[in-house]
């Protein structure tokens, strides 16, 4: 999913109106040989952000250099993680050193303390601060998202369950859908439920785990099939399973089935979302359920910056993630947060503020 090394060229004509999406469609992936200037805004990291990055990147490119905004000349850019293609080493920007191309937030993470802003700037972030994160790193605020359970539609899953039933699932001492007994009306079938996670270390699968409660390496029960695709309902593993449960990016299924976004093998298939006890992910305004961004299962999507460059090393940096930058002042920032299914950050959170240990 999100595997292509894309890296976002400026468009030629301005983003004049405030419409879902912002502008045409992000491009593919750059001519052979271009890569962006030293002084740009780069990025990498976790996958999850990727196709938001794409479409912003272009939208950002076009609003600085076609409106007069002042926002300065360095223009923003972002590469996919390695997904299925392999983490080799690429050159992010023009006269820097070769990295590994990343795959996930603490890879990214690894990458931006061993490196400078001649190779990259930012790190897309998928989960929260950990106590365990580097002082000298800011995780800057951007959304919300969660994480939610799908299974296919008009199969033997019920339209809810509960933590203790995910945790049963996952853990395999619920092996069929009969053993669940605490969804009112629901009969469920002497039939093995079929638990799906994405391949380790994919950043999904540790989130979910995570949340669940499980620690330490965070190993699933022996039922559980970890060959799981992140974030789709199109692999054969799934498609048309109708025992299958899988962990899914409620912004990243909003985005696929309500904005338009799912394509290719980035779709949701037949996938629904299930409420979670009791609180359905998804409100009747087909926008994340604020409620259930508040229970254990919501978390703050970041970027992560070096604390020297957040606090004047790098400018620019403000102007995209700042509280005053694109994504949290400019409409058209804000817009593409929402076309990719992302909420708004709740009451006392600050959007651009910067998280540190």
């Amino acid at each position: 999913m999100r595997s292509t090394l894309v890296r976002i060229l400026a468009l030629a004509t301005a983003v004049t109106a405030l419409v879902l999406p912002a502008a045409a469609p992000a491009g593919a992936e750059p001519p052979p040989g271009t890569v962006p200037q030293a002084h740009d805004v780069v990025g990498v990291g976790a996958p999850l952000t990727g196709t938001l990055f794409d479409q912003a990147s272009t939208d950002y490119d076009a609003y600085v250099l076609n409106s007069g905004t002042g926002y300065g000349s360095p223009l923003l850019y972002s590469w996919d993680s390695w997904g299925l293609t392999g983490s080799y080493p690429f050159t992010a920007k023009s006269g820097a050193y070769a990295i590994q191309r990343p795959s996930s937030t603490d890879q990214g993470i690894a990458a931006l303390n061993s490196s400078t802003s001649a190779e990259f700037d930012y790190v897309r972030a998928e989960r929260s601060l950990l106590p365990t994160d580097p002082a000298t790193d800011y995780f800057v605020n951007l959304a919300e998202d969660s994480v939610g359970w799908a299974a296919n539609s008009n199969g033997n899953a019920p339209a809810g369950l509960s933590s203790a039933d995910l945790v049963g699932i996952y853990t395999c001492s619920i092996l069929s859908w009969n053993q669940i007994t605490d969804v009112p009306g629901y009969s469920g079938l002497n039939v093995p439920i079929d638990p799906m996670l994405p391949q380790p270390g994919l950043e999904l699968r540790t989130t979910f785990l995570r949340l669940l409660g499980f620690t330490g390496p965070a190993t699933p029960g022996a039922c559980v099939n970890t060959s799981d695709r992140e974030d789709e309902g199109t692999g054969p593993v799934i498609a048309g399973n109708p025992n299958a449960i899988v962990p899914y990016s409620v912004a990243h299924w909003i985005g696929q089935v309500y904005r338009g976004r799912g394509t290719g093998l980035d779709n949701a298939g037949r996938l629904v979302l299930g409420s979670l006890d009791g609180i359905s992910p998804v409100g009747a305004d087909h926008a994340m359920n604020p409620a259930y961004v508040r229970t254990r299962y919501g978390y703050l999507v970041s970027d992560v910056v070096r604390a020297a460059d957040w606090n004047g090393g790098t400018p620019a940096l403000q102007n995209v993630f700042g509280p005053h930058g694109w994504f949290c002042a400019n409409p058209l920032g804000e817009a593409d947060l929402a076309a990719f299914g992302f909420a708004p950050l709740l009451p006392g959170v600050s959007c651009g503020a910067a998280r540190h240990n």
